[in-house]
């Protein structure tokens, strides 16, 4: 063999070496830092089927279990950390089961585990909607959830895609008086509206646990929004009010009632979620129609909701609900009198 051609054998042969050693990147702790695993969170669950992590980002409570669920710790991401998304893992090689959520630092969720968490499992895990005498009113710090298992290699660095899911819903509620009839306003001082639901304890899983007394979720906002003509005068007043709920379950049955105060009635009290899905599949759940639970999936996904009541006012004066908006999708229902 040339002296030319041996030399570059032993050189690709050292090369090829060398790019070994370099891959297992604990091999020589003197001389290669430990392989590093990092977490990065993922908001693509909604109806833009877009990330939108960096516009929610918050404060975000992991729990790592092992794969057979027993606990082992709890890290506590930071917002900024959370913004900045490359969240390092201090974890052996093995399988972990990871469960997280968001908003547990504040004053609307309460995260009930073992006082004792030594010998805690993942099913011992869950948060409960803080709610003083069952009633919610006031705005939410939004509620992530999230929960993976994620294999953590041996030798090898790794980047983890963590997805989270929204459980907190806005609704705005809109009361106005229909086109033909834009001479009646309804001014918010003789509305009551609510949001009842049991779903203020969710599990490990994120599954609603059904309890004896069910929420009541009440405005924290109600006034009043005017709607004004090409010269600017006010023709019309309505009511407005926003609410929060948590996790919408499709399959159960939270109501909305609407009441009218100077009167006393009830002028609307109907299944929340029969309602929404009323709504053109066409439309929302298009792109989840070959799902397994394409309506489970929309209500997830979606977290605002804009719910318009037209009314028109009957010859004895009694107001008839005609039809409902909801998120732009048209509904025409019976006559409701008031």
């Amino acid at each position: 063999m040339r002296r030319s051609a041996y030399i570059h054998s032993v050189s690709a042969v050292m090369g090829l070496a060398f790019s070994l050693l370099l891959a297992a990147c604990s091999f020589v702790h003197e001389v290669l830092p430990p392989c590093e695993h990092y977490l990065h969170f993922v908001y693509d669950y909604n109806m833009k089927f877009a990330d939108a992590w960096q516009h929610e980002a918050d404060q975000v409570s992991l729990f790592i279990f092992d794969e057979e669920g027993n606990y082992l710790k709890e890290m506590n991401i930071s917002a900024e950390e959370a913004r900045r998304n490359n969240i390092l893992l201090d974890l052996q090689p093995g399988t972990y089961q990871i469960l997280a959520w968001t908003g547990l630092n504040s004053d609307d969720y309460l995260c009930l585990a073992p006082a004792d968490r030594t010998n805690s499992r993942i099913k011992d895990y869950s948060v409960r909607m803080n709610a003083e005498a069952q009633n919610v009113d006031r705005d939410l710090v939004p509620l992530f959830y999230g929960m993976q298992t994620v294999t953590i290699p041996d030798a090898a660095t790794s980047d983890i895609r963590f997805p989270l899911m929204k459980d907190t819903n806005t609704f705005r509620l809109i009361i106005q008086a229909d086109a033909n009839n834009t001479s009646s306003s309804v001014p918010s001082d003789e509305f009551e509206f609510s949001i009842t639901d049991n779903n203020a304890l969710l599990a490990y899983n994120n599954t609603a646990v059904t309890e004896e007394l069910p929420l009541t979720y009440s405005p924290y906002y109600l006034g009043d929004g005017d709607i004004h003509d090409p010269e600017g005068n006010v023709v019309l007043t309505t009511t407005c009010a926003e609410l929060n709920t948590n996790r919408l379950i499709y399959g159960t049955h939270p109501r909305l009632t609407i009441r009218h105060k100077t009167t006393d009635k009830v002028w609307l009290n109907v299944d929340l979620i029969e309602y929404i899905m009323l709504m053109p599949t066409e439309g929302s759940l298009d792109k989840m129609l070959d799902r397994e639970h394409p309506q489970q999936e929309y209500l997830d996904r979606e977290d605002e909701y804009v719910i318009v009541f037209f009314f028109t006012q009957s010859s004895n004066g009694n107001m008839i609900n005609v039809r409902i908006t909801i998120n732009g999708w048209t509904v025409r229902i019976n006559n409701i009198e008031m």
